[in-house]
């Protein structure tokens, strides 16, 4: 009763209402709203072959779920037999009158090299006579005739060609529409469908997930000069080739890692003793030989009408696919066809050009795809899986119980019992050898034939580590399982390029200074600092960043908590200049050992254009010294404030510069060496 129930379910539209995207897949929901009875089943449109089957989850409010079955399917393409019929009945038509038209076109030819080729000739002259002459009083009218047959065969020609452009612009249009109607193919993927009981209308929630999905977060960040205010808008890119569109669907982009191993790890007793100890014993297990298909399995059986379809469509997109190969454009007249000669009789004789004129006819079509295909016994491969010995049972080196014995191999039926769906991946045919010695054995030579199994708590053995590339969400996350839902219902499709999607646009306040690098150049960077006052966790990613409505660069923004200080370059402000000015005096001190002492004077000039105060950063650089001849001493910095870092020598002033003025920044150093010492940098 519900085999038959199955085979009658209602077909119903569950379109794609909500999808969430991870790293490297993603999570559908399908919604429809059926009709129940007391015992209805439905069917949901066809999934991709991707979908991932234990995924499957149906939901039903207003009804009870009472089974729900996943099984491989297919669908019928909408092929139009009608349509193809007429389809291949025009595309014959015109393949005839191609052929017709090509072998007449071929005819005129002929025609034509025989009247280019006539010559006015003398008729052959007896031995007694004199030679005959030409009449010139008969020339006009041969050469009238001559004239006046090619004018008539050229037009013909041209005639002809243009009629056959036109054909073949008619064909191939046919060809196109052709190979549409038969290149509407069965559609493979996943087949949902469940049994329902309840009364009226309930709405259903389809989700499964599938690979070939991911997505980039990305940012831009706009600076409002004069406002100190940060734009910050946050989206992400998505991709997708999961074989299905997302049309006007409801995205959630997540950095989360969906959960790829469920179950427990299970611990193994783990004695150590001499009385009570592990002793493996000899177990021959092997699993049961996968059925070998049939060299030549018959097909299953279909009905007379499918295959007839089969058929048509076979034979319509051969004759669409192979369009005669017939060249109408301009070219001579006389490179088509053969020779041709004038014999005694004066009469026109065709050679091998004319006798390939025959009417072509299309290939046969190729058999149905309904036709049994013989098929080869694929191999029985299995390969042994060292890894998940390690990760099944503790070291075992155990001893046997005659002494004196020599070294034997056991397989250890402990792997099979910790973990049963461990031995459906082993290859017991061939299995990992522990090695068990006997006393005498092992305090000779203390080396096993196999490789011993490591002790430890392990993972359970089918479990992998997800690994993500460094520029994925999950990655950029740093471990949060960030969510954030679309702004507005977006579409995506598979195999398309990419879209994108805004998750949330804010605006915070921002911090700017100026930093000036006067011994590298004048410029000034502007540089925000801003914390993130937002609840949200912010992953990582790259940044558009604009000042005004002029973009400025892009810069990498790592992984920012609430709270938590963000520093990003601007790019250069070129309205703020600095003016650097170097003065030295020299001078020699000592009385018997001479030393030279020069004193630098480093003087920075920066204006401020604007009509608000500017913080400004200004970052310098005293030298060190290099050797034990050198003296470098640090005399006096103005303002008083600046910074030195004494391993690289480096001064920092920061400062607020006045609305419309300028800031002066000045300090000293003494470099002081033996007389006629060479310095260098």
């Amino acid at each position: 009763m519900l085999f038959s129930l199955l085979l009658a379910a209602a077909a119903v539209q569950a379109p794609i209402t909500q999808v969430t995207v991870f790293s490297d897949r993603a999570r559908v929901t399908r919604e429809a709203t059926v009709i129940v009875g007391e015992s209805s089943a439905v069917e949901f449109p066809l999934l991709p072959d991707g979908v991932d089957t234990d995924s499957v989850r149906l939901e039903a409010q207003g009804a009870q779920v009472r089974q729900v079955t996943v099984a491989p399917g297919e669908t019928e393409g909408a092929f139009d037999a009608g349509e193809a019929q007429q389809l291949l009945e025009k595309l014959e038509k015109l393949d005839d009158k191609l052929a017709a038209l090509d072998f007449e076109l071929r005819a005129r030819g002929q025609e034509l090299r025989v009247l280019r080729n006539l010559n006015p000739q003398l008729p052959p002259s007896e031995p007694l006579k004199p030679p005959q002459k030409l009449a010139p009083q008969q020339w006009t009218s041969a050469l009238s005739f001559v004239d006046q047959n090619l004018e008539r065969v050229q037009a013909r020609i041209r005639e002809l060609r243009e009629k056959g452009i036109d054909l073949q612009d008619e064909r191939r249009q046919l060809s196109e529409r052709a190979q549409q109607v038969g290149g509407a193919r069965r559609e493979h993927g996943i087949k949902v469908s469940a049994v329902l009981s309840g009364k009226g209308a309930a709405k259903l929630s389809l989700v499964y997930a599938l690979r070939g999905a991911s997505w980039s977060p990305g940012y831009e960040l706009q600076y409002r000069p004069g406002e100190e205010k940060v734009d910050v808008q946050f989206g992400g890119s998505v991709s997708q080739a999961t074989g299905e569109d997302w049309t006007n669907a409801q995205l959630v982009l997540s950095t989360a890692v969906p959960g790829q191993y469920t179950r427990l790890p299970k611990l193994l007793t783990w004695k150590i003793g001499n009385k009570e100890r592990f002793e493996p014993v000899s177990h021959a297990t092997r699993q049961p030989p996968r059925p070998m298909p049939a060299p030549n399995a018959p097909a299953e059986p279909r009905d007379e009408a499918a295959q007839k379809r089969e058929e048509l469509r076979s034979r319509l997109l051969s004759l669409a696919g192979s369009p005669e190969s017939i060249d109408f454009e301009e070219e001579d007249e006389a490179g088509r066809g053969g020779a041709v000669s004038l014999g005694a009789t004066g009469k026109v004789a065709y050679g091998a050009g004319a006798s390939g004129m025959a009417m072509r006819k299309p290939a046969p079509p190729p058999p149905p795809a309904s036709a049994p295909m013989p098929v080869a016994p694929a191999p029985m491969k299995m390969e042994a899986r060292a890894r998940n010995y390690a990760a099944a049972a503790p070291a075992v080196q155990a001893e046997a119980r005659n002494e004196g014995a020599p070294e034997q191999s056991y397989i250890i039926d402990a792997v099979t019992e910790a973990s049963p769906q461990l031995a459906g991946e082993l290859d017991l045919a061939a299995p990992m050898e522990v090695a068990v010695t006997s006393k005498n054995a092992s305090s000779r030579s203390g080396a096993a034939r196999g490789p011993r199994l490591a002790m430890g708590l392990s993972p359970p053995p089918a479990y992998v580590p997800p690994t993500f590339p460094p520029n994925s969400p999950a990655s950029l996350a740093g471990g949060y399982d960030l969510s954030f839902p679309a702004v507005h219902r977006a579409s995506v499709t598979s195999g398309g390029p990419q879209r994108r999607v805004g998750l949330f646009s804010e605006t915070w306040p921002v911090k700017t200074e100026r930093v000036v690098w006067p011994g590298l150049g004048k410029e000034a960077l502007l540089i925000a600092r801003l914390k993130n006052p937002s609840q949200h966790v912010l992953p990582g990613g790259s940044a558009e960043l604009f000042v005004g409505e002029d973009p400025s660069g892009t810069a990498r923004i790592s992984l920012t908590a609430p709270g938590q200080e963000i520093s990003l370059p601007l790019g250069i402000d070129r309205a703020v200049k600095a003016e650097r000015n170097v003065a030295q005096v020299q001078t020699e001190t000592g009385l018997i050992s001479k030393d030279e002492v020069t004193e630098y004077t480093v003087t920075i000039e920066v204006a401020n254009p604007y009509t608000h105060p500017l913080a400004l950063r200004v970052v310098d650089q005293v030298p060190l010294a290099g050797d034990k001849n050198t003296t470098i001493t640090l005399k006096s910095t103005s303002p008083q404030t600046a910074e030195r870092k004494d391993d690289t020598g480096e001064l920092t002033w920061r400062m607020e510069v006045p609305a419309s003025s300028k800031q002066v920044v000045t300090f000293s150093y003494e470099l002081k060496r033996p007389k006629g010492y060479r310095v260098h940098q």
